[in-house]
């Protein structure tokens, strides 16, 4: 799945979206702001594509939510958008 960063500038303030290719909500996100595409990735899921965004964006460590066993969920391996 190819996951996109879009990013606008709004009075010195950055705005990130970040959302899959595919995403049916997508034309409404996007608007008629003025969003740039930054980056694009392919990832599986939510938690490998927010961990390479992170990379990317030189942030922390993506952390996803861990079950008690300390296993990410499953649902989150495969989020296929916001």
């Amino acid at each position: 799945m190819e996951w996109e960063l879009w990013r606008r500038d709004d009075d010195g303030a950055v705005e990130w979206l970040f959302i899959p290719v595919d995403y049916a909500d997508r034309p409404d996100l996007l608007g008629d702001a003025d969003w740039q595409l930054d980056w694009t990735v392919e990832a599986p899921g939510w938690n490998a594509a927010c961990t390479a965004r992170n990379e990317y964006l030189g942030w922390e460590p993506y952390r996803p939510m861990l079950r008690d066993d300390g296993t990410p969920y499953p649902e989150d391996e495969s989020y296929q958008g916001p």
